[in-house]
């Protein structure tokens, strides 16, 4: 049996001050990501305590509420992008202890900017 979880819908938005009170958070621009496999809500447990900042639904009525990040909200405004000159960045899962890192290195040294 695996324990693997897949990555099913990600997107990088930017929370109202009202959703930023309601999850509790204190920053705005974060990445809403849905996963999907056997005991996820277990493995989000251990990459929380492998430092993972993370907030995982802990009840179907919370995973609704955060579902409400991928559809049209007038309290989340999507900061994706799709613009020529755009590429794609895959920080696979052996490297999450370091993804942190490895985000502030493509910003620093390659000058790029993270959109979504």
């Amino acid at each position: 049996m695996s324990h693997r979880i897949k990555v099913t819908n990600m997107k990088s938005v930017k929370l109202s001050p009202g959703l930023m009170n309601e999850y509790g958070l204190d920053q705005n621009s974060v990445v809403a990501i849905e996963v999907k496999g056997l005991e996820a809500l277990q493995k989000f447990k251990e990459y929380q305590a492998n430092g993972l900042e993370c907030i995982a639904a802990t009840s179907n009525e919370e995973a609704c509420r955060f579902m409400s990040l991928f559809t049209e909200d007038a309290r989340v405004e999507s900061t994706c992008t799709s613009a020529d000159g755009s590429t794609c960045a895959v920080i696979k899962p052996h490297a999450m202890k370091a993804a942190g890192n490895i985000i502030n290195e493509i910003i620093n040294t390659c000058k790029f900017i993270i959109s979504g």
